[in-house]
């Protein structure tokens, strides 16, 4: 367990308790999280001080998400109220109202600037971020899981009450297209990163695994022996190739082939009690896990190169990275990969002229180029194990005031 768990630790996310929170699908370096306290926050994971704190909401949120640029944030709250922010402004930039009941519920779009609601008052919306409105209003009792599909053409919802399927509606007037029958309430949605291929997690943990093309289902893991390692709170997560799915439970990770559904590797990880979120880093190497307790959050990396077949994975990539003897005798130049699977390489990457300028890392060596300007506000250094992402929004609207103070707690061991 303790090669699996690279790093892990807890801190005070809101001054109330903590209702939402997401990892950011990019790089999954940052943390947005909505509370009690009607405040959304921006963390950079390794740093226990958030970025932003993003205000306006009346009533506690309900639900956050941050889109794949990590851009915008969109928040709902209990009295159905939406608002979305600009991180670049660090401000609000629209308040939406249209729903009756509390926002269970959003989504952005994988493309443009659209994202999706769904509502205790058992409607999902369509929302255009530009035009400032709702596009498309349709019903489906009371959603509570939302995706849209990688090419953006459909919209797959999910709810706790009624019959427990997943809806496929098309967007080109929020036609019902197809019902995914289920055992159980599916509480998550995901698909394959590079085949059309939807894999949906039910509430009692069982797994499925769907052809977007037929519709049909291709192997689940509820066909598996009764004593197979399945749980309720599981979250799933494709590896960077789509070759297997690891899942997360309370307590423990598996690892599973999904054509034909076979166990390939089970860990048990004791600290591993709840999961919210988890995004599968670039380098493919590690899992950002995050969930929360009351007012904290508590944050996991697990180094799933100690799972099978990423093992393997692992050592034949750092045979690929063996210095040529023929070609470089002396290898002045060469640096051995570290043991660390999370230290700084040993030279910076090439600068990224695609990401936007507030983006960009500094140069190796320069000086902190986003601390803040508020009185009294110093920027701390950043974190180790993401060396080269700086902060990209503390330049344009530094946290202001003082970090939550919950009542005290336990921090992890």
């Amino acid at each position: 367990m303790s090669n699996l768990i690279a790093k892990q630790y807890e801190f005070a996310a809101h001054a109330s308790a903590v209702t939402c929170l997401r990892v950011g699908p990019k790089n999954g370096n940052i943390l947005v999280t909505g509370g009690e306290d009607r405040r959304v926050h921006l963390w950079a994971i390794g740093h226990a001080d958030p970025i932003l704190a993003l205000v306006g909401h009346t009533t506690p949120v309900q639900c956050v998400a941050i889109d794949q640029p990590e851009q915008l944030v969109v928040a709902g709250s209990t009295s159905g109220t939406l608002k979305l922010w600009d991180l670049q402004q660090g401000k609000a930039i629209r308040t939406l109202m249209g729903h009756r009941a509390a926002v269970t519920a959003v989504e952005f779009h994988p493309f443009g600037d659209f994202f999706a609601s769904a509502s205790a008052d058992h409607s999902v919306k369509i929302w255009d971020v530009k035009r400032k409105g709702c596009i498309l209003t349709f019903h489906h009792a009371n959603v509570d899981v939302l995706r849209f599909s990688p090419d953006g053409k459909w919209i797959l919802t999910s709810a706790s009450t009624g019959p427990p399927d997943v809806r496929l509606w098309d967007l080109n007037g929020g036609r019902l297209v197809h019902q995914f029958a289920h055992d159980a309430p599916v509480v998550q949605i995901t698909f394959h990163p590079r085949e059309l291929v939807m894999a949906t997690v039910a509430a009692t943990g069982v797994m499925s695994f769907w052809d977007m093309d037929t519709f049909q289902r291709i192997s689940c893991t509820s066909d598996l022996p009764p004593d197979a390692p399945l749980a309720a709170g599981t979250r799933m997560v494709f590896s960077e190739d789509g070759t297997v799915a690891l899942a997360l439970a309370p307590g423990h990770v598996t690892v599973w082939e999904w054509e034909p559904v076979r166990l390939v590797d089970a860990v048990s990880v004791p600290y591993l009690t709840a999961i919210d979120d988890a995004v599968l880093a670039p380098s493919g190497t590690h899992l950002v896990v995050v969930a929360h307790v009351d007012s904290f959050v508590q944050v996991f990396q697990l180094n799933v190169t100690h799972l099978r077949p990423f093992r393997s994975l692992a050592a034949s990539a750092v045979h690929d990275y063996q210095p040529h003897h023929h070609h470089h005798p002396h290898h002045a130049n060469y640096a051995p990969a570290p043991a660390d699977p999370y230290a700084a390489p040993a030279h910076p990457p090439p600068p990224r002229h695609d990401l936007p300028p507030y983006a960009r890392p500094p140069p190796p060596g320069a000086a902190y180029p986003y601390a803040p300007s508020a009185p009294g506000m110093t920027a701390p250094p950043p974190s180790p194990h993401y060396p080269y992402n700086a902060y990209p929004y503390a330049a344009a609207a530094p946290y202001h005031g003082q970090a939550p103070q919950p009542p005290p707690r336990a921090q992890l061991q």
